[in-house]
């Protein structure tokens, strides 16, 4: 008899145990835009990076110096 297929395999899930993206929030700051743009593609990073992201955008910052 014909060997049966090979069921395909199922995708990986993104590993969402990354300390990379919240030990630097730097970098996220000055580029805000393109930060937030890799954040919503990446769930994984949604979850790390989007509650540092809001403290460290540079329009919070310079509404905050205004006052």
């Amino acid at each position: 008899p014909a060997p049966k297929p090979r069921p395909a395999p199922k995708p990986r899930p993104a590993p969402k145990a990354r300390p990379a993206p919240k030990a630097r929030p730097a970098p996220k700051a000055k580029s805000t835009p393109k930060a937030k743009s890799a954040d919503r593609a990446k769930p994984a990073d949604e979850d790390t990076g989007f509650p540092d992201v809001p403290a460290d955008e540079p329009g919070d910052k310079e509404e905050r110096q205004g006052t």
